[in-house]
């Protein structure tokens, strides 16, 4: 699950962007999102009027992310009131323009933050962006943690308890027997899954999550929904949980599609756009942003290889009628 730095349709190699450039724009991205806020004190007053004296490109690149930011605004309003017709003004710097939103959008949300420091601090095992990971428990039970994944172990007395805290892993669980009586429980995003055999996979999506049966069976409980609360999965079945509408109908589960990731693959059907961007963020550096909650309601379908998901998000973008614009390895807005 390497990861190839290309963009657009010609592979072209991404060049890392100049360090002292970047410092200077992102510097003037921050005192521009300031301004916007509370008045500056008086010692705020002084460092921006002693970082512009210091050089011409401090003050030009101030100058221009003040332009961004005002900019940006009359995007979000133009979006508010009419989301097809929004248009960027001097397209001649479309890109320039619409890097700069992407970093001043993502610092006045802390979307640069691609990974929940909370979560790194919970956990007790965790994989990297862009690489799996194979733990094994001390109960002999197996945990293959997609890329960017990440799970506490609360094994008690009276239970085998693991919490997903981001991203999906597929659980190969020692079975009961031999002096182990304690029922293997996997909770994510408040649905639990029950171990009734030897294998299944969990994915924890911002909503809730989706549970999919290998091997065996799985009991699944979680609050409300069409199913009352608790289904038994078998091999080849799966079911999401919805924090807003609870369980969801069981449905029939390619097992090959829902474990593609482990053989380098990632298989979408009508999957929303949103969801899709939170995992393609698994496997790339740069937090992916969708401008809108219409846009990210697109429902998107594919197979892409993992190598190569830079072209993956152009493809989809082009599909869905979207555009793209990145910062380098900050973030990627599509709008």
């Amino acid at each position: 699950m390497t990861r190839r730095h290309v963009t657009g349709d010609r592979g072209t190699t991404v060049t890392s962007p100049d360090p002292r450039r970047t410092e200077i724009e992102a510097a003037a991205s921050r005192w521009a999102v300031r301004l916007g806020g509370a008045p500056l004190s008086d010692a705020e007053r002084r460092s921006l009027s002693a970082w512009l004296a210091e050089s011409r490109d401090h003050r030009a690149a101030f100058e221009h992310a003040e332009a961004v930011l005002s900019e940006l605004s009359r995007i979000g309003r133009a979006a508010k009131a009419s989301p097809r017709r929004v248009v960027i003004r001097r397209r001649t710097r479309l890109y320039r323009l619409a890097a700069a939103a992407a970093v001043l959008l993502a610092l006045t949300t802390g979307l640069l933050w691609v990974r929940d420091p909370l979560v790194m601090l919970a956990a007790d095992f965790q994989s990297a962006t862009g690489e799996a990971r194979l733990v094994r428990l001390t109960d002999g039970s197996e945990v293959e943690l997609s890329p960017a994944s990440a799970i506490a172990v609360h094994f008690t007395g009276a239970e085998r308890g693991i919490e997903l805290l981001a991203g999906e892993a597929v659980f190969t669980v020692a079975p009961l027997g031999d002096g182990e009586a304690r029922p293997f429980v996997v909770e994510a995003n408040g649905a639990r899954a029950r171990a009734l055999g030897t294998q299944f996979a969990v994915e924890r999506v911002a909503t809730g999550a989706r549970v999919v049966v290998l091997e065996h069976r799985v009991e699944v409980a979680a609050p409300g929904g069409a199913e009352g609360g608790r289904v038994v999965l078998a091999p080849g079945q799966s079911v999401r949980y919805d924090r807003d509408g609870g369980l969801k109908a069981v449905a029939a589960a390619d097992i090959g599609e829902a474990t593609a990731w482990r053989d380098g693959y990632l298989v979408f059907d009508r999957i929303p756009l949103g969801e899709v961007a939170d995992k393609l963020g698994r496997y790339r550096h740069g937090r992916i942003v969708i401008a809108d909650s219409a846009l990210a309601s697109r429902q998107v379908s594919g197979v892409f290889r993992t190598s190569e998901l830079d072209t993956a998000l152009d493809v989809i973008t082009r599909e869905l009628g979207a555009r793209t614009v990145s910062v380098f390895p900050l973030v990627t807005v599509v709008y």
